[in-house]
């Protein structure tokens, strides 16, 4: 995969090979310690980022684009936003989908954010944890519900550094639960939602198999490569004539 992204111009595709844990064969498992870490070291990307006056659109893979969603977005930041961002069932700002304009109080947000994850990170792990203890998981106050307090709550950051924040509604950026709903309602949202996020399951294989019995998995595992049926079956479900896509 990091083959292909650097094949795209004027782009830079960060491997984080070191985010597996000891004994762990394919992937950070949701709350271990190289799980946190990896959402640590996120954090830290992306305030670096915004500190260099970047503007960052972070979302993550594991999802469904049915449609375009820039439009959607080009009309919120015109409208004064800094900070757009989908609630998700927790009512905290998802980090799976974020658009984020680098600016004084957005950078002085962000710093704060990867900061107090740090600390709650550290006070956790501490600096010598047992590969027992990696592989345990915890919940742990993280980037996401460290941004809801700060943007939302926090009269430090409202009252010295306010942040303009645009909650995208969740019938247009869906979480996983959407895969939990009936087929009368999945449809019924499929008619204005934007991005369907395959998170809200726990680990990888639950969540590949989950993707694959909706049609939305698209990796051929014996050719290596993109499949393409699968693909052109769904858009010609989903997408309608002459849609920028």
């Amino acid at each position: 995969t990091k083959k292909q992204l650097e094949m795209f111009s004027d782009t830079v595709a960060i491997k984080l090979d070191e985010m597996k844990g000891p004994s762990e064969k394919r992937n950070a498992a949701f709350g271990s310690m190289s799980y946190w870490r990896l959402m640590l070291t996120r954090s830290r990307i992306v305030s670096e980022i915004l500190d260099d006056g970047l503007d960052v659109f972070l979302f993550e893979t594991d999802a469904l684009w049915v449609h375009n969603p820039m439009n959607y977005i080009d009309a919120a930041l015109q409208s004064g936003a800094s900070l757009l961002g989908a609630m998700d069932t927790r009512k905290e700002i998802g980090g799976n989908f974020l658009y984020i304009r680098s600016s004084v109080n957005t950078r002085y947000l962000f710093r704060a954010v990867a900061r107090n994850f740090s600390e709650k990170f550290y006070h956790a792990f501490g600096s010598k944890v047992s590969k027992e203890a990696q592989l345990k998981t915890r919940y742990l106050a993280n980037d996401q519900s460290i941004l809801t307090k700060l943007a939302l709550y926090s009269d430090e950051v409202r009252g010295e550094h306010p942040v303009s924040f645009f909650a995208l509604n969740s019938s247009v950026i869906a979480d996983g639960n959407w895969y939990n709903k009936t087929a009368q309602t999945q449809q019924k949202m499929l008619e204005s939602v934007y991005i369907i996020n395959n998170n809200f399951v726990k680990g990888i294989d639950n969540k590949i198999n989950r993707a694959k019995r909706f049609g939305h998995w698209f990796w051929d595992e014996k050719a290596k490569r993109c499949d393409h049926r699968t693909t052109q079956n769904l858009i010609a479900q989903l997408i309608t004539p002459n849609e920028d896509i």
